[in-house]
């Protein structure tokens, strides 16, 4: 959804493709940091950090609160368990049944209130991210309206429309999503590594046993979600690029009979991004199945030892 910067992209935040699909480089002269979206490719400005913060700077504020917001409801998602410790071993194991009724309370209560914590989260942070993205998009086309002609007679508009939404709406996700998850991820693992160690030390450290293995794992895979997803941004700029040409160009594409080569093309166009998007789920789908596994392997062996 790229219009609140939350499409479901496993794409690499501040990346940008300038490929077409066939294979001919895209000039990007216009689009650069300064003035929009390319970042990150070989032979491309880097990313103005200074000019993105522009956009971020004036919502600062609300990004705390949404910050905020999203660490109270990781703690009392941390609370559970700890409120479970107190039923089972206070309540049930103690014979107190006015305990029982206490900490299911508390634990109902948590879960409703976290529930209506993360709502007005999610308003808040949709809210923001949508006005981030739109000034994003209003200041690259203000400076694609102060471009010279040429410059837009060597590139191809599919791209310049590909870039106003998708790769707009990925430096949106770099600036927001990257900094926020960031921070409430680390705050989460300290809490959760402290839970863990106040319960259980000999556990804990179980638990943490294949850890390493698991970074190690994800540190393979994340090269390989980069250049997948990329692909499949070149391959969607592709079919942007294709459309926005043939539709300028309908009138010619009849008066020459092309019209079921042009299908042809676009069938082949399809097939490409197709068998690109479901080899991009698959490598997405792997790089979260195996760190499950791992947790069920650790699970495992803290009943067996």
């Amino acid at each position: 959804m790229s219009e609140t910067g939350h499409a479901q992209s496993d794409a690499v935040p501040g990346q940008s493709t300038t490929t077409n699909q066939s294979g001919a480089a895209n000039k990007s002269d216009g689009l650069t940091a300064n003035g929009g979206t390319s970042a990150g490719q070989a032979g491309s400005p880097p990313l103005d950090y200074r000019w993105l913060l522009g956009f971020v700077r004036p919502h600062r504020a609300r990004l705390l609160v949404v910050l905020l917001l999203s660490l109270i409801s990781t703690g009392l998602g941390l609370a559970q368990p700890y409120l479970s410790k107190f039923l089972i071993d206070d309540g049930l194991l103690g014979q107190r049944f006015d305990l029982v009724l206490w900490f299911c309370g508390l634990m109902v209560g948590a879960g409703l209130f976290a529930s209506l914590l993360g709502g007005l989260n999610r308003w808040q942070y949709v809210d923001v991210s949508a006005r981030i993205l739109h000034a994003l998009r209003e200041s690259v086309f203000a400076h694609l309206l102060r471009l010279p002609p040429t410059y837009f007679s060597r590139t191809q508009g599919g791209d310049i429309l590909a870039r106003l939404d998708g790769d707009i709406a990925e430096v949106q996700r770099f600036a927001v999503d990257t900094l926020l998850a960031f921070v409430n991820g680390v705050l989460a693992l300290i809490g959760a590594l402290l839970l863990m160690l106040s319960l259980s030390l000999p556990l804990s450290l179980l638990a943490l046993l294949l850890l390493p293995a698991n970074a190690l794992f994800l540190r393979f895979m994340r090269p390989r979600v980069e250049q997948q997803t990329r692909t499949v941004r070149e391959r969607a700029s592709a079919v942007t690029t294709f459309f926005f040409e043939r539709l300028g160009a309908v009138k010619f594409i009849q008066s020459v009979a092309a019209e079921p080569r042009e299908a042809g093309r676009l069938h082949e166009l399809n097939n490409a991004f197709r068998t690109d998007t479901l080899r991009l789920q698959m490598v997405n789908y792997t790089t979260s199945a195996v760190p499950a596994l791992f947790i069920s392997i650790n699970t495992a062996l803290v009943f067996i030892i």
